[in-house]
């Protein structure tokens, strides 16, 4: 009985198709684990507006009842009940501007790799805006689905044409 190796029984062509297609499917199979894994974390506009009670940019993360009452008792702003173990709230305070017509806002929260990244996007108009010659400070409040972990902000400054 003679032994006829596989390979011998297909064309040179054929062989090479097979051993790229071969190929082609195990670099893929490894590119497949190394991927990251990128989620959105949905969000609601809570609060937005354009003088806020803070003259300094800053970013507050609130994770409970407790941060969140003193938030109210510091701000005097009012807002709904929320429930601390499904969101938490994220406050974006842009800072005093000398004009109207700059605006900040939360673009997308994505996790990646166990680590929150919060997308935000400070708006300001271009030269040709016609805007109120008053001194602002825009503001937004959001709610979040639950963020656990690092969080990370992102910001972009994006020109607002008129």
């Amino acid at each position: 009985m003679t032994i006829i190796p596989v390979m011998s029984l297909f064309s040179k062509r054929v062989q090479k198709i097979m051993f790229f297609l071969l190929f082609t499917a195990i670099a893929l199979a490894g590119c497949a684990g190394s991927e990251e894994k990128e989620k959105e974390i949905r969000f609601e506009m809570m609060y937005n507006e354009y003088y806020a009670p803070f003259p300094e940019k800053k970013f507050i993360i609130i994770q409970d009842e407790k941060d969140f009452k003193d938030f109210i008792n510091e701000t005097g702003m009012i807002f709904k009940p929320v429930d601390f173990e499904k969101y938490t709230v994220i406050a974006l305070f842009m800072g005093e501007q000398k004009k109207g017509g700059y605006a900040i806002t939360v673009d997308r929260i994505v996790e990646e790799n166990g680590a929150v990244k919060i997308y935000v996007k400070n708006l300001v108009p271009s030269e040709t805006c016609l805007v109120t010659q008053v001194i602002t400070r825009p503001f937004q409040i959001i709610k979040a689905e639950k963020i656990t972990g690092n969080i990370e902000f992102v910001e972009s400054v994006e020109e607002v044409s008129c």
